[in-house]
Parts: structure tokens; C-alpha cells; sequence
């Protein structure tokens, strides 16, 4: 078997899967001997046994142990100080990174220092954030330090689909965080820098410098993305247009950077005299300082391992094949840290470089010939590594560039001619000053191009579009479409091409001369048989003869044999497979957006703060609350980052109804992000004089969405067997509770919701004076009850929830000084009953109504207990 370390690669990957989709050893460890044994029972049936292959269970085997140990050493490394204040020793570990008042580098402790014992750490990388108005320049690389901080094991997944910030970071080997002043910093004598990063990163420097020194700021910070993908400086405005536009991977360092650098660098080498083998040994330490010099990202490494491996074989004189160099770089970085397999970086590097490689050749036969080569090489390059990352960028960002083509060839055949340009420019920096006047010029009105380019497109209205999370079906679907038409369909062309058989065993007349040279081969092929060459001068009487011929019949036309029919046949069989595989897909992609007929509440988990997600049995969409801080910024974080990717991973693309309970920042900052980015029928809000509700409210009309006050008995939406209808506000402002203007809690707009046997009742942030007035007026009585204010002990009162003797007790909180949720109140719902959760200790919460009996209630959570 060909490309046995392919093999290998996706054995080492299944065994990485295994391990963190099955968290027990017994039962993982049974799964990957059971695919060992079918993989050896497949070897032993193979016609060609490569013994490569036999490497593919020890990988298999190898991945599973190597992941299911990394596990347990990121959960529980730094767990006995979780939370504690301690001193710790060890050496800064890469470069330090200062933005927006903050100062980060990752820390490699040696040491963890308490009042009576010191314990040495190994292995233990931990991401320091220094709150500071300066960059700290004594902060290098290498440098020892000690630090006093509280240590914080980085939080896990804790919405459906939500972001792994634990994952993220063990991908680069950190499993633990803290945050300290420069006053809780000291650093001690000594360095412990590797010498290969700290050239590296001197050359970075170096190179930052010339190119901020001869360039305008935006400019600069786009060629120091193309050079060496430096993007701490870039606005983050201008990253978003290079998404928008899809060209973010311009930014990235890959393997084109690594062309542009080498390339030149060896044929100057062989200029100069040098043989291929020495030009090759040499680049091996430029091409690693300049690895170290980007920051060693996913895609670097991959690139880097890709062109080692080409340099290997110029110094060897071996050809090499794209297929092991790459699954030879995935084994390398892998075994390494397995971690790794999840970085959206290294899913994006792999799959962009397999899908330009498999999908480039029919995709540039397919571009019209009479248009420049560059232009063909350009869409060619570009929709074959689309076809590749599509699935991967709207599972991990949700969106995808609608004018990426137009984009793309517009400008990347300039990306590569700036980049040897400002490679140029940066040398000359540092030789020749005044020829960076010209160079810098020349780079600075390319680069304004480019980022005129990027910005056109990218303000268009349709540039990038939103898309809901696609599910593994879709996702599998979707890959084996490409691989059918890829590999699948030429093969059967190709069997419809080949030539056919036919009888040749009959009496030849009138056949002499060349004539008869054709009759004889026709009596010697293959007993009896002559091959119909079809496109070949070939006399038309012997291409078509069919059995059964008999002596001194005319010509039949050349190429019409028994055979013609079965290769439209297959040529139809092809059309009709891919139709086939279309319909199926089509119909799949259809399925998805079938309602499940199944009420869904999720209570997502946005920290301090609410949000609630309806999913009506007709497939609606209700969203109460939408999360946020005091502390958010003008975009809100948490509704950019939490909500909305939430509401995607739960298949959700636009908001039926809108409502926001009252206005404090933990219940509607997030809602703005969601009106921006989504489309929203309509805004509902209480009708209360509640002055903190205005900007949202604005913000909603200036997006032309509808807004709606509702009171007491007011029907907010319905369909069969489905209502919600608001209990409050009182319609008598006169009976409202006391203080309640000045209090914006006391103004929550509190909801329920009716379905077949079924009711939840939403209550906002009031507290017992509004709960009373509630008492009076409403039969309160529920299966699910989202808790008041977060279960403060200002709210719950014992004769409330004797009132709504729920089931399910949802408290909606995150951590707080304020004491959500009170002991006190957490014992009086179980006392009653309730099945209680927290979003602070069970994550995402999701409640299902089983639509045939809505009083079965199945209760979801992220995190496990």
C-alpha cells in the first residue's frame, strides 16, 4: 500500500479522538483493541503489505495513551493550588505581549513556593496577565521572574458548542492562569532562554522595527502580518474587514511564506556556486530562526516540517510526495501535544493544504483556457482551498465571505511580490537606510491597495453571511460529495474511455495489403479478439466487427462496438451517482431544518447575568435576556462571543422574539451584539418607566426593529398549544410595589409559558415585594421556574415558591461579591422538591418537553455532575 505514513497519521488521530470522546481508560482502551484487531485482519488481506503499516495500531494505541494522560495532567497539574495564593518561580517562556493596558507572556514554573514547603513543577506553563500602563520592557524572554498570584484553572466548555478556553490553552501547553500588578512581579538574576528563540525573536524585533520605522501604521502592521504574521498591532477593525472580505489567511504564515523565503535564499546559494546539497544544509538554520522568529504557530510548523523534509531530500537526492511530508508533520506535531488535533489554526492549516492540493488540477482544467494563466492559478488556488475549510470556518466561526473569490483575486497575486519586497526592505533597514525611502514607498502604496481593496469589499452589505452550525451529518456529507467527485467520477469516466473487446473470429474479405496486416492482428489478439482503439486510424470494418459477422459484409463505423453503449452508460452512471449524493445531502441539509416538533429551554451560561433560549415545537425562536457586564465595551463581549455563537450551535439564525426583562447591564448588554449580528422580529419590554431600558430600545429602532411594551394578561406569542403571556407588570401602576420606579428589578417583565400540560414561569431579577404582588394576582404554579435575581436572598420568599412548586429550579448565575445565589434560598427550593441547577456549577442547562407527554421534563446539562 502506497503512503503508509497517511496511515499512520489517521490512526494517531483516531486514537486522539477516542480518548476525548470515551473519558474512561477501560472502555476507550477496549475500543482501540477492537479497531486494532480489524486493522490487523485488514493487513492480512491486503495484496501489497507494506510493513509500515504495521506502525498504525502502535499509533493508534500511542494517541489514545498519549491524550487520555494529557487530560488528566491539564485538569489536574496546577488543581491543588487552585485558587490559593502562592509564589512562583520559573522563566518567561516566549515573547511578552503588551495591548490595552495589558502586559502577557506565558510563564514556565519551576517552582511553587508556600509558607512551609516549596514543590518543584514540570511541565507547568501558566498565562500571566499584568495589569499595566507600560510594556514593562524588563520582561524578556528567558528572564527568570517571581511572581506572586492566585491560580485559576482555565474554564472548560460550558455552553452546547461553546468555547473550550482550557482546550485553547492546553493546544500551547498552558494549564493554568492568573492576573497580578507589576508590583507582584520580580525578576531575578539569570536567563534560561534557548538560544535558536532567542535569535528568533531578536530577529522579530528587528524586523517590527524596520517595518514600523519606514512604513505607515496600517501599512506596517499588514506586511508584519504577511512577514512574519505579527498581528498584536493590527486594529481590530481591520482584521475584521480581512475576514469579511476572506482574507485573513494573507496573515498567516504558511507554506507560501516559507517559498518566498527559502526559494530566493537557495538560488542565491547556487549562484554563488554552492551544490544543491550544501544550499539545502544551509537554509535548514535560516528556515528555523525564521520558524522561531513567527511565533511558532500551527501553520508554521506544519510548513516548516513540509519544507524540512523537502530540504532532506535535496541533500539526500530523494523525491518527496505531499501526502507523507504532511502526514508526517501531523505525526511530529501530534506526538508532541495532542492538543493540538483541536486548534482551529492546525484544523485550517491541514485542511486548506489537502483540499488545494487534491482539488487544484480539476479545478484549473475547468477554467476557461482563453483567460491569463495567473488569474486561472489565482481562482484555481483559491476555490480549492475553500472547498476544503468551508465546513471547518462555519463550525468554528460561524460565517463564511461571499466575495472571497472576487477578493482573493484581486489581491493575492500582489501578496507575494510585497512580501519579497518588504523582506528586501527590512534587509536594507539594517545595511542601507536610504534606499528604504523608495523601497518603503513602493510597499506603502501596495499595501494601501490591498487595504483599499479589503475594505470595499468588505463593507458590502452581503460580503460575509451568517450560517448556524452544521452538524456532523452535514459536515460528512458534505466531504464525501467532494471525494466522490473528486476520485469517484473520474474513475468511472475513465472505465468508459477504455477500450472493448470484440469478436474478431469471422472470415475477413476483400482484406490485402495494410488491410490485411489489420485482418491478421484481428486472428491474433487475444484469442480471436481485437481491441477497439476508438480514437485510432483503425479501418472501420475490423473496429466494429460483432460476433456473428459474416464474410463480405460492408464497414461498420469505427468506434460503434458492443462496447459504445455500456461507456454512455457509465458516463450516465456517473451523472446519476452525483445526483443521487446531491438528492441525499439536499435532503439531509432539508431535515436539519425541520422543527423537532419538541419544546427546548436553554438557560445559557453567561457568567453574572441571564439568558434564556425558547425553541418552540414550531421551530420559533424566543430569546429572554441576553447576558452582559457593567464592565462590557461598546460591542459586548458577551453577547459576540457567548449568545450568538450559542444560538448558532443550536441551529438558530434568527430571533422570532425579542424580550428584555429589565435594564441592567447583566440582562440586555448582550442583546445589542445579537440585533447587530442577527435578524430579530421584534423587541418586547415591559411597560414600566425604566430610563436604563432607553439605549437598548434605540438601538433596536435604529435597526428598524419593532418594539412592544407589554403589561399584565398580554399575549407575547402563540401558536398550538404554545402561549406565553406576561404576569407582569401590574396594568394598575398604581398597585406596583413601592420604590419600584427608582428600581429597575422590581420592573422585570415576568413571563409564562403554556404548553400542552406543560408551563415555566421567567422571572427576571424581582424580589419579594414584587413576588407578593405576583401572589395576589396569578396562580403561579409551574413545572420549570427560572429563580429570581440570581437566588438572592432579597427574592424566593418561602410562600413564592410554595406558589410555584416547580420541578426544575434554574438559577442563572455566575461569580459575584454579591452572594448568588444565598444558601438559604438553594435550601428552601430543594426543601420544596425542585430539582435545582446552576449555571455557575452545571454550565449550559437545557430542559426538553417530550411533546407526547409534556409533564416529562429531561434535564441536560454541559458540565456533569
Amino acid at each position: 500500500m502506497k503512503r503508509p505514513l497517511a496511515v499512520s497519521a489517521i490512526a494517531l488521530i483516531i486514537g486522539i479522538l477516542i480518548a476525548d470522546w470515551v473519558p474512561s481508560l477501560i472502555p476507550g482502551l477496549c475500543a482501540v483493541c477492537l479497531l486494532c484487531l480489524a486493522g490487523l485482519l485488514l493487513y492480512r488481506i491486503l495484496p501489497e503489505r507494506s510493513p509500515f503499516l504495521l506502525l498504525a495500531p502502535a499509533l493508534l494505541v500511542s494517541g489514545f495513551l498519549l491524550h487520555y494522560f494529557n487530560i488528566q495532567a491539564v485538569n489536574s497539574r496546577f488543581l491543588p493550588w487552585h485558587g490559593r495564593q502562592v509564589m512562583i518561580e520559573g522563566a518567561i517562556h516566549d515573547e511578552p505581549v503588551f495591548s490595552d493596558g495589558r502586559v502577557i507572556f506565558t510563564l514556565s514554573a519551576d517552582t511553587i513556593l508556600e509558607e512551609d514547603k516549596s514543590t518543584p513543577i514540570r511541565n507547568g506553563r501558566i498565562k500571566v496577565t499584568v495589569y499595566s500602563d507600560s510594556p514593562l520592557s524588563e520582561l524578556q524572554y528567558g528572564k527568570v521572574v517571581r511572581i506572586g498570584a492566585t491560580l485559576e484553572i482555565p474554564a472548560g466548555q460550558r455552553n452546547i458548542g461553546g468555547f473550550d478556553y482550557r482546550r485553547f490553552l492546553a493546544a500551547k501547553g498552558i494549564t493554568a492562569v492568573c492576573s497580578i500588578n507589576p508590583s507582584q512581579i520580580n525578576v531575578l538574576e539569570g536567563s534560561r532562554g534557548f538560544f535558536p528563540k532567542t535569535a528568533g525573536y531578536a530577529i522579530r524585533r528587528s524586523v517590527l522595527d524596520a517595518l514600523y520605522g519606514s512604513l505607515p501604521e496600517q501599512a506596517a502592521s499588514l506586511v508584519s502580518g504577511m512577514l512574519i504574521g505579527y498581528t498584536q498591532e493590527m486594529p481590530e477593525s481591520l482584521e475584521d474587514a480581512f475576514r469579511r472580505a476572506g482574507l485573513s489567511h494573507i496573515m498567516a504564515v504558511s507554506g507560501a511564506n516559507l517559498a518566498f523565503l527559502l526559494m530566493p535564499f537557495i538560488w542565491v546559494l547556487k549562484r554563488a556556486g554552492l551544490n544543491p546539497r550544501w544550499a539545502a544544509v544551509i537554509a535548514f538554520p535560516v528556515m528555523l530562526l525564521y520558524v522561531f522568529a513567527t511565533g511558532m504557530e500551527a501553520s508554521v510548523m506544519r510548513a516548516a516540517i513540509m519544507a524540512g523534509i523537502m530540504l532532506l531530500g535535496m541533500i539526500i537526492w530523494r523525491q518527496t510526495d505531499f501526502f507523507c511530508s504532511i502526514s508526517a508533520s501531523a505525526l511530529v506535531i501530534l506526538l508532541f501535544n495532542t492538543y493540538m488535533l483541536f486548534d482551529p489554526g492546525f484544523i485550517l492549516s491541514y485542511s486548506a493544504a489537502i483540499s488545494l492540493v487534491v482539488f487544484y488540477k480539476p479545478v484549473f482544467e475547468k477554467i476557461p483556457a482563453k483567460l491569463p494563466k495567473m488569474i486561472r492559478d489565482t481562482l484555481a488556488g483559491t476555490f480549492s482551498a475553500q472547498l476544503g475549510v468551508l465546513p471547518v470556518i462555519a463550525g468554528n466561526f460561524n460565517s463564511f465571505s461571499a466575495v472571497s473569490l472576487l477578493a482573493n483575486l484581486a489581491v493575492v497575486p500582489m501578496t507575494g511580490f510585497l512580501t519579497a519586497l518588504a523582506a528586501v526592505l527590512v534587509i536594507f533597514w539594517h545595511v542601507f537606510r536610504p534606499v528604504c525611502h523608495v523601497l518603503g514607498w513602493v510597499v506603502s502604496v501596495l499595501s494601501q491597495v490591498i487595504l483599499a481593496v479589503t475594505h470595499a469589499l468588505s463593507s458590502l452589505p452581503w460580503a460575509e453571511l451568517a450560517v448556524a452550525t452544521p452538524g456532523f451529518l452535514l459536515t460528512a456529507g458534505y466531504y464525501l460529495i467532494l471525494l466522490t467527485i473528486r476520485y469517484v467520477v473520474p474513475w468511472l469516466e475513465q472505465r468508459a474511455r477504455k477500450a472493448y473487446p470484440v469478436r474478431a473470429d469471422v472470415c475477413l474479405a476483400g482484406a490485402d495489403g495494410i488491410e490485411r496486416g489489420w485482418a491478421e492482428a484481428a486472428a491474433a489478439i487475444g484469442r480471436g479478439r481485437l481491441v477497439c482503439p476508438g480514437a485510432m486510424d483503425v479501418p472501420g470494418q475490423y473496429a466494429g466487427i460483432e460476433p456473428g459477422a459474416e464474410k463480405g459484409l460492408g464497414p461498420v463505423h469505427a468506434g460503434h462496438d458492443d462496447g459504445a453503449g455500456r461507456k454512455a452508460s457509465r458516463r450516465k452512471g456517473a451523472g446519476r451517482l452525483i445526483a443521487c449524493m446531491l438528492a441525499v445531502y439536499g435532503s439531509l441539509i432539508l431535515l436539519d431544518q425541520v422543527p423537532s416538533g419538541k419544546l427546548e429551554i436553554y438557560f445559557a451560561d453567561v457568567g453574572q447575568g441571564d439568558c434564556s433560549i425558547i425553541t418552540t415545537p414550531a421551530g420559533r425562536c424566543i430569546l429572554i435576556d441576553g447576558g452582559g457586564s457593567i464592565y462590557d465595551d461598546e460591542d459586548s463581549y458577551t453577547g459576540e462571543r457567548i449568545v450568538v455563537p450559542v444560538l448558532y450551535d443550536l441551529g438558530i439564525t434568527q430571533i422570532d422574539v425579542m424580550i428584555a426583562t429589565h435594564g441592567h447591564a447583566d440582562h440586555i448588554n448582550g442583546l445589542k451584539s445579537v440585533m447587530d449580528m442577527m435578524r430579530v422580529k421584534r423587541l418586547v419590554v415591559a411597560d414600566a418607566d425604566d430610563t436604563e431600558m432607553n439605549e437598548l430600545i434605540d438601538h433596536a429602532r435604529n435597526r428598524g426593529i419593532p418594539v412592544e411594551r407589554a403589561n399584565q394578561d398580554d399575549i407575547i406569542y402563540s401558536e398550538k398549544d404554545l402561549m406565553l403571556t406576561v404576569l407582569y407588570p401590574l396594568e394598575d401602576k398604581a398597585r406596583m410595589p413601592a420604590g419600584s420606579s427608582t428600581n429597575a428589578n422590581e420592573l422585570s417583565l415576568v413571563t409564562r409559558l403554556d404548553y400542552a400540560g406543560f408551563s415555566a414561569v421567567f422571572t427576571g431579577d424581582i424580589g419579594t415585594s414584587t413576588e407578593n404582588r405576583i401572589l395576589d394576582q396569578q396562580k403561579l404554579d409551574c413545572d420549570l421556574l427560572k429563580v429570581p435575581h440570581h437566588g438572592s436572598k432579597y427574592s424566593s420568599g418561602v410562600e413564592f415558591i410554595m406558589r410555584a412548586s416547580p420541578a426544575v429550579a434554574v438559577i442563572s448565575v455566575g461569580k459575584n461579591r454579591y452572594g448568588h445565589p444565598d444558601e438559604g434560598v438553594k435550601q428552601r427550593y430543594t426543601a420544596a422538591g425542585a430539582r435545582l441547577y446552576e449555571t455557575l456549577s452545571h454550565g449550559g442547562i437545557l430542559v426538553r418537553v417530550d411533546a407526547v407527554q409534556p409533564d416529562r421534563i429531561s434535564v441536560w446539562t454541559v458540565i456533569k455532575e
